[in-house]
């Protein structure tokens, strides 16, 4: 078909194309598949040739139910056409991008060969430029994070000789590629469980995660909206104090943070990984960014302490042992007790062999508080603290004894009564009431 609005046209720049359901081999007198531009063409176009007589040669026929080749009865056939030099003059693409930065333009392609370009003088003519013939470009280095102004309309005028002037519509859009390299990265926890960033910036992560444990992730922040280049390349360098690295980066999937080597308080409580951003081919280095992380220790031991009851008379002594010393048990090594809640008057102190004693003993009092509930706090060494509630129960003690000896009085005979005999004084003690409770003639 070479045809439009039902013409067959002829030129110079033609495009000759066979039928849709027929095709071109490879390797054939065009330069492949189903159209050509052929260079006959040019001498048509001089000698205003009204007819035309195409022929063309199949070699062979694809079958493709199964997908092999099939020589054909008929290898050539021939057509004649009817030919007309009025072809419109068009403006083949009237949407052009044109990249930001130095030296980028767009390139303006009539229907048509031999033709010229010029800009009609409009609102945003002066924006821009034709050179070398058909590269249109902005007249000044266009930098698409600066400017404003994104998309331009234009006017294009088309001339060649022996046709009129054509004036097309054209949109301009100023194209952003990536040319702001990023300078920083973000880190994004996976998993809070066993790794948490505090407020001095450090992230903190448990011991004894399982090697190859996913505890986060990499992000590039990107300063430019275009498209990034590919970041294929993240490196992160051994630890210079310890000589072996024990994170890991993967590029795939999703530029994960491993654990590549046990993590083990004991040994080892702070470190820090360095992560290098270069380009693909490693040439240009962008940034680097330290990972500064601490090890939690994961206590491994245990402690078991249960309620326990203990008494002190109220008139104990500062510094009296209140009961046997507070008993624990477990696979680790005791380090400290201490309570934590209960103890509000102070009147109670233990040491780190878990022997509680009188700490201040003038509210030791019976008939004021006759039991008291502290919680005892039990450390050890890579162990879980451990509480437990002691009853200690205050026992009374007799503080008033009376002490009288025997006294002798005289009264005379046949005193009146209610005459005062005599006054009865004890030797201890305070007495609330009298009574006689035997005598002769009590009366």
């Amino acid at each position: 078909k070479i045809f439009a609005n039902d013409k067959y046209y002829a030129g110079s720049a033609t495009t000759w194309s066979l039928l849709k359901d027929r095709e071109f081999l490879q390797g054939s007198s065009g330069p492949g598949f189903d159209s050509w531009i052929d260079p006959a063409l040019v001498k048509l176009d001089k000698d205003k040739v009204e007819t035309a007589l195409i022929s063309v040669k199949l070699y062979a026929a694809y079958d493709v139910g199964h997908n092999v080749y099939r020589p054909i009865e008929k290898p050539s056939f021939t057509r004649r056409i009817s030919l007309d030099y009025n072809i419109p003059l068009v403006l083949v693409n009237t949407a052009l991008d044109i990249e930001e930065g130095s030296g980028k333009y767009a390139i303006l392609e009539s229907n048509q060969l031999n033709t010229t370009f010029a800009i009609v003088r409009e609102d945003n003519s002066h924006l821009f430029e034709i050179v070398n013939g058909n590269q249109l470009k902005f007249r000044s280095v266009p930098d698409y994070e600066t400017i404003t102004q994104k998309t331009y309309q234009l006017k294009i005028k088309m001339t060649k000789p022996n046709l009129d002037d054509v004036i097309t519509d054209i949109t301009i859009k100023l194209k952003n590629i990536h040319d702001i390299d990023p300078n920083d990265l973000t880190f994004s926890v996976s998993n809070t469980s066993f790794i948490e960033k505090r407020a001095d910036g450090v992230y903190y992560i448990k011991e004894n995660i399982p090697v190859n444990t996913t505890i986060g992730s990499v992000t590039i922040i990107e300063r430019d909206e275009a498209t990034p280049p590919n970041y294929s390349k993240y490196q992160v360098f051994i630890d210079k104090s310890t000589k072996r690295k024990y994170l890991a980066l993967l590029k795939q999937p999703g530029n994960k943070f491993l654990v590549s080597n046990a993590l083990d308080y004991e040994s080892r409580t702070t470190g820090y990984e360095t992560i290098e951003i270069r380009s693909p081919d490693l040439k240009k280095f962008f940034f680097r960014k330290f990972f500064n992380y601490k090890i939690v220790n994961v206590h491994e031991k245990t402690i078991n302490i249960a309620n326990q009851v203990r008494s002190v008379s109220e008139n104990a002594e500062i510094g009296a042992s209140v009961g046997a010393v507070i008993t624990a048990t477990g696979d680790t090594t005791i380090t400290s007790y201490s309570i934590v809640s209960g103890n509000n008057e102070g009147i109670f102190s233990i040491d780190n062999n878990g022997q509680i004693t009188i700490n201040d003993n003038s509210k030791l009092d019976y008939e004021t508080t006759q039991t008291y509930f502290i919680n005892v706090k039990v450390s050890g060494e890579d162990a879980d603290d451990k509480t437990a509630k002691i009853t200690i129960n205050i026992d009374n003690i007799t503080e008033n004894i009376i002490v009288i000896n025997d006294q002798q009085m005289e009264i005379l005979k046949a005193s009146d009564i209610g005459v005062v005999v005599g006054t009865i004084v004890p030797s201890s003690g305070t007495v609330n009431t009298w009574s006689i409770t035997d005598g002769v003639d009590s009366n």
